[in-house]
């Protein structure tokens, strides 16, 4: 069996993408380049698209994504507390 070893720089790199402010800043900046983009990928066509999203549209979405979101944060929460009280109610064995 073949270990591999890593650099010092890859261990390093690997440490700082599990931390969650990269993770974030990475999205942000994802999000800012892919408004740049759109920016100039419409200045690239040739006229207005034939497709046009409504405001009702956007916000049925919306309100599906927000309830989904309340759906998952609610079921998180009510484990994270049911965890908490089955290690509170817990006593340690002396």
């Amino acid at each position: 069996m073949q270990v591999r070893m890593i650099s010092k720089w890859q261990w390093l790199l690997a440490q700082l993408t599990r931390t969650l402010w990269v993770r974030a800043s990475l999205y942000a900046v994802l999000a800012v380049a892919a408004a740049l983009l759109a920016i100039v990928v419409q200045q690239l066509l040739p006229g207005p698209l034939p497709v046009t999203v409504g405001a009702d549209a956007v916000d049925r979405i919306l309100d599906i994504l927000a309830s989904s979101m309340l759906a998952v944060t609610t079921f998180s929460l009510r484990e994270t507390l049911h965890k908490s009280a089955i290690c509170l109610s817990t006593q340690p064995r002396v």
